[in-house]
């Protein structure tokens, strides 16, 4: 599932996520089960995933031209994650002015 980043979820709100990620990952290390709101239960390595994600997701708005092209890199860097026509769009119409 792609992560919701869409009104309301400014860049300091995705710094301050990837700050709390970072803060359960130290406090429970690898010795921990994650279950995410969407998507498959697993180990600490899901923190690392969304990590990643929400990274690609605001170095691909900053550098978009347009909200077509950000969409498009997301899909082409996430294909299997679900969403895309629906909560994506919404994240990227956020970030990326028209």
């Amino acid at each position: 599932m792609h992560a919701w980043e869409g009104p309301q979820v400014t860049r300091d709100k995705i710094e301050a996520w990837l700050s709390a990620l970072d803060t359960l990952r130290e406090r429970y290390g690898a010795e921990v089960f994650v279950h995410p709101g969407h998507g498959p239960a697993g180990d600490a390595a899901r923190y690392e995933e969304i990590r990643r994600y929400l990274e690609d997701f605001l170095d691909v708005t900053a550098a978009a031209t347009n909200r077509e092209q950000a969409t498009a890199e997301m899909v082409r860097r996430y294909p299997k994650h679900g969403q895309a026509d629906f909560l994506l769009p919404l994240s990227v119409d956020f970030h990326v002015p028209a």
